[in-house]
Protein backbone atom coordinates (compact mmCIF):
# COMPACT_ATOMS: atom_id res chain seq x y z
CA UNK A 1 0.00 0.00 0.00
CA UNK A 2 1.45 3.35 -1.00
CA UNK A 3 1.53 6.20 1.45
CA UNK A 4 1.27 9.86 0.57
CA UNK A 5 4.67 11.18 -0.43
CA UNK A 6 6.13 7.82 -1.52
CA UNK A 7 6.88 9.20 -4.98
CA UNK A 8 8.71 12.26 -3.70
CA UNK A 9 12.39 12.51 -4.46
CA UNK A 10 14.91 13.29 -1.73
CA UNK A 11 15.43 16.75 -3.22
CA UNK A 12 11.83 17.65 -2.32
CA UNK A 13 11.98 16.28 1.22
CA UNK A 14 13.54 17.88 4.26
CA UNK A 15 16.47 15.92 5.73
CA UNK A 16 16.89 15.31 9.44
CA UNK A 17 20.13 15.54 11.48
CA UNK A 18 21.47 12.30 10.01
CA UNK A 19 22.16 13.99 6.68
CA UNK A 20 25.56 15.09 8.04
CA UNK A 21 26.67 11.60 9.10
CA UNK A 22 29.24 9.46 7.26
CA UNK A 23 27.73 6.06 7.99
CA UNK A 24 25.81 4.59 5.01
CA UNK A 25 23.37 3.05 7.49
CA UNK A 26 22.57 6.40 9.10
CA UNK A 27 22.45 8.20 5.76
CA UNK A 28 19.75 5.88 4.48
CA UNK A 29 17.53 7.29 7.25
CA UNK A 30 18.41 10.95 6.60
CA UNK A 31 15.04 11.64 4.97
CA UNK A 32 12.86 9.76 7.44
CA UNK A 33 10.27 12.01 9.09
CA UNK A 34 11.75 11.21 12.50
CA UNK A 35 13.56 13.53 14.86
CA UNK A 36 16.74 11.41 14.88
CA UNK A 37 19.84 12.38 16.86
CA UNK A 38 23.19 10.86 15.94
CA UNK A 39 25.18 9.72 18.95
CA UNK A 40 27.04 12.61 20.53
CA UNK A 41 26.79 15.62 22.82
CA UNK A 42 23.53 16.90 21.31
CA UNK A 43 21.85 13.51 21.86
CA UNK A 44 23.09 13.31 25.45
CA UNK A 45 21.88 16.84 26.19
CA UNK A 46 18.46 15.96 24.78
CA UNK A 47 18.40 12.78 26.89
CA UNK A 48 19.16 14.72 30.08
CA UNK A 49 16.46 17.29 29.24
CA UNK A 50 13.90 14.54 28.64
CA UNK A 51 14.79 12.72 31.84
CA UNK A 52 14.73 15.95 33.86
CA UNK A 53 11.21 16.70 32.59
CA UNK A 54 9.99 13.11 33.12
CA UNK A 55 9.08 12.74 29.46
CA UNK A 56 8.86 9.49 27.52
CA UNK A 57 12.12 8.41 25.92
CA UNK A 58 12.50 5.90 23.10
CA UNK A 59 15.93 4.27 23.15
CA UNK A 60 17.70 3.16 20.02
CA UNK A 61 21.08 1.51 19.81
CA UNK A 62 23.39 3.08 17.26
CA UNK A 63 26.56 1.68 15.86
CA UNK A 64 29.38 4.18 15.72
CA UNK A 65 31.49 4.12 12.57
Amino acid sequence: MKKEGDNMTNSKRVPNRLIHEKSPYLLQHAYNPVNWYPWGEEALNKYHLIMHNNQTLVYYKFFKT
